[in-house]
């Protein structure tokens, strides 16, 4: 588990942050690890696997994984997203790829885990996308999704949004691709985290986002500012105030699915 600065800083990136996509470096603690501690979870699955991130934005992820699994690939439609990963990442077990999630360019039966975090909510058709999902992934395989929760997540926040599910859509949505699904709330424990997402901080970032200015101010007042409105701030944040649980999968910030046997391709 990544805990100090000095580990993180090897993940760090020069790609502006746009509020589109985690930038490490360029986003709060806060932010970094409760994204990267899905990567966490998913490692214990990914020894010697053929794995894909699909929609793997600026890469950090995937080069996480390649340390475990027998190889990695990270794909995204962002061009400046994949270009940075290929500069700052190099394994000889992984390789990034421009590509539409949704027209994945691989042979059916192929991977024997996929993760996709944070991407669903992004796309106009996440049927095409799923499709391909089940298409790509072997029959014996593991495909590890996550996405805002509508209810607690606060719709409106990011623009790039276009849309946040409820706990009934995700389900449905999922059991229509694949046979069984385990679903998991993803939760702050620490305090400050979950001050972070009180009603004061929301209706800030809305605002953020409505006039664009969601990546204009610095980490360090952004701390200061977590600080002046919730008395807590979330600087010295880990991945140990995140945990990703099947109690409450309603009240968690995010829904985490593990799905298995595809019903497209079995």
């Amino acid at each position: 588990m990544l805990s100090e600065d000095r580990d993180l800083k090897k993940y760090n990136s020069s790609l502006p942050f746009t509020g589109e996509r985690i930038i490490p470096g360029k986003v709060s603690k806060y932010h970094f690890y409760e994204a990267f501690c899905r990567y966490e979870f998913v490692k214990h699955y990914v020894k010697d696997k053929i794995v894909l991130d699909a929609g793997c934005g600026q890469g950090y992820g995937a080069f996480f994984l390649s340390n475990n699994a027998k190889s990695v690939v990270g794909i995204d439609i962002a061009h400046e997203a994949i270009n940075d990963a290929k500069k700052n990442y190099i394994q000889p077990n992984l390789c990034f790829k421009i590509m539409d999630i949704t027209k994945m360019e691989f042979p059916n039966n192929f991977f024997d885990v996929i993760c996709s975090f944070e991407a669903i909510e992004h796309l106009d058709d996440h049927g095409l996308f799923l499709t391909e999902v089940a298409r790509v992934l072997k029959p014996s395989g593991h495909f590890f999704i996550s996405t805002p929760n509508g209810e607690v997540f606060g719709r409106g926040e990011l623009w790039c949004h276009k849309k946040e599910f409820i706990l009934e859509e995700v389900r449905s949505i999922l059991n229509s691709y694949f046979d069984e699904i385990e679903l998991f709330g993803q939760h702050a424990l620490n305090k400050a985290m979950l001050l972070y997402r009180n009603s004061l901080i929301r209706r800030i970032n809305k605002i953020k986002a409505r006039f664009g200015v969601v990546h204009l101010l610095p980490i360090r007042w952004k701390y200061i500012l977590e600080r002046l409105f919730t008395g807590h701030s979330s600087e010295h944040a880990t991945c140990s105030d995140f945990i990703i649980s099947k109690k409450n999968v309603r009240q968690g910030v995010y829904f985490f699915t593990i799905c298995q046997k595809p019903k497209l391709y079995l």
